[in-house]
């Protein structure tokens, strides 16, 4: 995937919010992301979260890497997906939105039959 794994870490944290939730998602120790972020602020010579008592805030300098590292997310899952049909494999995401209760209810049965 990526070369660097702090890169993917500080990615988590981006997405989860706090080191904490990222370490959970991550099944790794907190302490092991935050030396990995550590290295990687190092590495671009630049804060890239604000650390607050309520979770982690991106600096200007988080915020442009964090929206170049989606870029690359994205082209990989892209990739993957092309590669899967290749293989003859179809794969997709789909959003279901129900605005009536009732429907919501249907939606697991139905959603179930469709897979």
């Amino acid at each position: 995937m990526l070369p660097d794994t702090g890169l993917l870490y500080f990615y988590e944290v981006v997405k989860q919010g706090s080191v904490r939730l990222a370490a959970a998602h991550l099944h790794i120790s907190a302490s092991a992301i935050s030396r990995m972020i550590k290295k990687v602020e190092h590495r671009f010579r630049a804060p890239l979260f604000e650390r607050r008592p309520d979770g982690m805030v991106l600096t200007p300098a988080g915020a442009v890497l964090a929206q170049h590292l989606a870029g690359v997310f994205a082209q990989i899952r892209d990739a993957e997906s092309e590669i899967a049909e290749l293989q003859g494999l179809r794969r997709g995401e789909i959003s279901v939105h129900c605005a009536d209760a009732a429907v919501q209810e249907l939606a697991p049965q139905f959603l179930s039959q469709f897979h």
